[in-house]
């Protein structure tokens, strides 16, 4: 593969590829027409900037998406994004993601995914974790005695994308996470949504699903993952008692010690449904979340 690459490069950026090839051959030039009309809208300084390619290596640099391009024979499911979003640059994350899960896999040998021991309970018992900050850096670590690998990488300038959850061919599940907003509340909702999808959608998980939870795009999975996320954070009949409006913070303390989760979670939720963006802003700005992870 990095052969073909390398020769491609070599030949310079500018390239067209001609002839009606089949199989393996016919997805690699599938891949290097669509890449060629993409590559203007890679952010290239950027990249180099954040270690992902070599400098003047820009065409060589793209192996790992080739690469993940070809072993998913091309196929990509995007559940939700923005409309907006440029989707070559959503792939190469995602091959970024893979391709760092891959070299867990390498460095644990004994990782395995057991689709029956990994369900609400399990979940239930991550959620309640929000409570101590610091574990968000040990995260991957807690997820891994699970047999699921997680992966903080953050996003490519210019795509707006929280995560991705997928499973790589020998069945171990994976989710990126890009921290593109730094909020602990939304930090949280976006592993319990990844993590629901592994619980309640594991068997369609052979394709990325790649999400903005901001997006108003919404699948019969995605609502299903958000629920399942939202009931488990925050149980929905503790949620259905607590008034919604003319909370102080001091309430939405009590009441987070209550159920068992950090205060952001239930400001963050808080917030979103009533529209009231404004409010609580101390408890939901608190923690920055960027700073926990890569300090």
């Amino acid at each position: 593969m990095r052969n073909i690459i390398d020769t491609l490069a070599e030949a310079g950026e500018d390239f067209e590829v001609a002839g009606a090839p089949q199989g393996e051959e016919c997805r690699l030039v599938d891949f290097y027409r669509y890449a060629s009309k993409n590559l203007d809208a890679i952010p290239w300084n950027s990249l180099e900037k954040m270690g992902w390619i070599e400098k003047g290596r820009k065409i060589s640099s793209l192996a790992p998406l080739v690469e993940s391009f070809m072993e998913g024979g091309g196929k990509r499911a995007l559940f939700r994004k923005a409309e907006n979003t440029n989707d070559f640059l959503v792939s190469f994350w995602v091959s970024r993601v893979e391709t760092k899960a891959k070299e867990v896999v390498i460095r644990s040998p004994g990782l395995k995914f057991v689709q029956e021991a990994f369900g609400k309970e399990a979940l239930f018992e991550i959620s309640r974790l929000t409570r101590t900050v610091s574990v968000i850096r040990t995260l991957p670590e807690i997820l891994a005695k699970y047999g699921i690998i997680l992966v903080y990488e953050k996003g490519v300038p210019g795509i707006k994308s929280d995560g991705v959850v997928t499973k790589l061919s020998n069945g171990i599940p994976v989710i990126g996470m890009t921290i593109r907003y730094s909020r602990l509340d939304y930090f949280w909702f976006t592993l319990l949504h990844e993590l629901s999808h592994i619980i309640l959608h594991y068997n369609t998980l052979d394709s990325p699903v790649v999400e903005d939870i901001d997006s108003q795009t919404q699948v019969k999975a995605e609502r299903e993952a958000d629920m399942l996320s939202m009931n488990t954070l925050i149980p929905r009949l503790e949620w259905y008692r607590f008034p919604k409006y003319a909370q102080n913070d001091l309430s939405i303390i009590k009441f987070a010690e209550k159920v068992g989760v950090h205060p952001a979670i239930v400001a963050g939720r808080l917030r979103k449904e009533t529209g009231h963006y404004q409010r609580h802003s101390q408890i939901v700005n608190e923690i920055d979340v960027n700073t926990v992870i890569w300090r």
